[in-house]
């Protein structure tokens, strides 16, 4: 629910200019490549030397598979009759299945990471109080891309809601059966990471490019990026 919490600004915005657009995929996409930054640490911080299979490899698999399945995903959307989707332009629809696809999928791999984490209480209530809060940046990023686009702030709002949907669906029966949902940890996290990462640098900033110069698209890029990884560092160090 906390994820609902990052379209709260836009209910203070009255208009969306749109020289907005090429800006929130800056900003988005920074914000979206630390996120998936993050995910890669937190496979790392989930590691069982007990597994069969290395962490490294599990999570370079489980990436290079989330990368696969956006462009799997982008062939199946392209078959789709754009035109009449959310009455927006085909592009803009595509690139909105494309984002909400990701960011519900990799809510998955969280609520496992959440489930399997409560073996030790300690790590458990860090994760889940780092996820909370790190749902409110992405939900953030979430409604840059889709407010600026046309879809209201009400629809936008339960969207970000529903992406995380996922988190507690998985994470009580990996708490239940531990045993066989750690070993799936890893690999979850770094698809999510390889997902969310290909969106973010092949279509929104590739997006931000059309729309801004190359100086001002990476600086935005840049500066998002970095302030969603020191808030990340400060949730880590709290």
């Amino acid at each position: 629910a906390s994820t609902g919490l990052g379209a709260v600004p836009f209910y203070f915005i009255r208009e969306v200019h749109e020289n907005w657009l090429g800006m929130s995929n800056a900003i988005a996409a920074g914000m979206m490549i630390s996120a998936s930054l993050g995910l890669l640490f937190e496979a790392f911080i989930e590691n069982d030397t007990t597994t069969q299979v290395g962490t490294s490899t599990a999570i370079l698999v489980g990436f290079w598979g989330g990368v696969g399945f956006i462009k799997l995903s982008e062939h199946v959307i392209g078959d789709i009759n754009h035109e009449s989707f959310l009455d927006m332009k085909s592009m803009d629809a595509r690139r909105i299945c494309l984002i909400m696809a990701v960011m519900t999928v990799h809510s998955f791999s969280e609520g496992v990471a959440i489930g399997v984490s409560y073996h030790s209480q300690a790590l458990g209530a860090f994760i889940t109080t780092t996820l909370a809060i790190h749902n409110i940046p992405e939900g953030l990023a979430l409604s840059i891309v889709l407010i600026p686009r046309g879809m209201s702030k009400t629809a936008t709002t339960i969207w970000c809601v529903c992406s995380s949907i996922p988190q507690p669906m998985m994470a009580v029966p990996a708490y239940f059966f531990v045993d066989y949902f750690r070993v799936v940890v890893p690999i979850g996290l770094g698809f999510a990471a390889g997902a969310m990462g290909y969106v973010a640098v092949f279509e929104l900033y590739v997006e931000a490019k059309e729309t801004l110069s190359s100086t001002k698209a990476f600086t935005y890029t840049f500066l998002s990026g970095m302030f969603m990884a020191f808030l990340q560092a400060y949730i880590a160090s709290s």
